[in-house]
């Protein structure tokens, strides 16, 4: 399950990078427009790890918690 979330996070990201939107989100912003509002915590954390992973392309900016940092493609 978190996997195939993963998945659409990463796929997620990758279409707002491509689509030159480059507008980072915030997990919330992200759960909502995944349709999966209550799984903000887990795209939280998912995201975290990506963005520790240079390799993964996600860049991480601004406060801490679910609602105030924000991610986006690389």
């Amino acid at each position: 399950v978190v996997l195939k979330l993963q998945r659409r996070v990463v796929d997620y990201l990758a279409g707002q990078a491509a689509a030159q939107k480059g507008l980072p989100a915030t997990a919330e912003q992200i759960a909502k427009d995944l349709g999966a509002p209550d799984q903000a915590e887990s795209i939280f954390k998912i995201c975290e790890h990506l963005a520790a992973n240079p390799g993964r392309k996600v860049r991480k900016s601004g406060g801490s918690g679910v609602g105030k940092t924000t991610f986006g493609g690389a």
